[in-house]
């Protein structure tokens, strides 16, 4: 009895791996970049000289480094790109109005950086009051 579960997950197990959905994963999936690889602190002070450059945008308005406060170094991955996205996310002392609309405000944004420490897009964070945005 024992030879036939032998053989049934023998078989089992043979279709898994010979599956052609079992072969394009393994063929797509990158190998893993080590974490010890990024150090946050450093792409924190490239970040912050980049704000003093005056690279970091919001509303077509400079930012600056004391409107700021740097909450989260986020490497993100994507699944066909072997190398990582680095982004700063960051709140706003105070809270930037949104230009044009009622009831908003920016609170928060996050900063793609490039390899060679410059900033390539942001996202602007916005919060509705208790009405919608509204023109």
């Amino acid at each position: 009895m024992n030879l036939r579960y032998l053989s049934w997950l023998l078989v089992v197990a043979a279709a898994i791996v010979m599956s052609p959905a079992f072969a394009r994963l393994q063929a797509s999936t990158p190998d893993p970049v080590p974490a010890a690889a990024f150090k946050p602190r450093e792409v924190l002070a490239a970040f912050m000289e980049a704000v003093d450059r005056g690279e970091l945008r919001v509303f077509g308005k400079v930012v600056e480094r004391s409107m700021i406060t740097p909450r989260r170094v986020e490497f993100i991955y994507d699944l066909y790109d072997l190398a990582p996205s680095i982004k700063v996310y960051s709140r706003f002392a105070q809270p930037i109005p949104v230009p044009g609309q009622d009831n908003c405000e920016a609170r928060a944004v996050g900063a793609l950086m490039s390899a060679d420490g410059h900033i390539i897009d942001t996202e602007v964070h916005i919060w509705m009051g208790h009405e919608e945005c509204s023109e």
